[in-house]
């Protein structure tokens, strides 16, 4: 269903990632499923982990991903993906929105994003009150 089924501590040094056709997945990055894994079994190292997911990933892609609606859910993460350069979004129908206002704070690196073929996309933000500096 996400990426984070595949334990996001594995993914630190993580710098490419091609999706395509994984029609079970809904969202990229869950959150909230980090988060609950870490109440039950938290340790320092993992505390540090989670504050950082996917801070080395520089490109992001994702191809013919029917069911996919949202990059991450849950709450922000600090550094969490801030070395993002290259996001490429093709045929996502169910997609919305690219970033949640909080998160967009993290990519500070973006240098380019191509979305295509997703007719559902009504905005590169989901929160109208993003803050005037950015």
């Amino acid at each position: 269903m996400n990426l984070s089924e595949f334990g996001i501590e594995n993914m630190k040094r993580l710098k490419f990632c091609l999706l395509a056709e994984c029609n079970k997945m809904e969202t990229l990055i869950d959150g909230e499923m980090h988060d609950e894994r870490n109440e039950d079994d938290q340790s320092e190292s993992d505390a540090g982990s989670a504050e950082h997911v996917l801070e080395s990933l520089e490109y992001l892609s994702s191809y013919y991903m029917k069911n996919l609606w949202s990059i991450w859910r849950g709450p922000n993460r600090c550094g969490c993906m801030s070395r993002l350069k290259f996001l490429a979004l093709h045929a996502c129908p169910q997609l919305r929105h690219i970033f949640s206002h909080t998160l967009i704070e993290n990519f500070v690196n973006l240098e380019e994003i191509i979305v295509e073929d997703c007719p559902q996309v009504t905005g590169l933000v989901s929160h109208a009150s993003v803050k005037p500096k950015m």
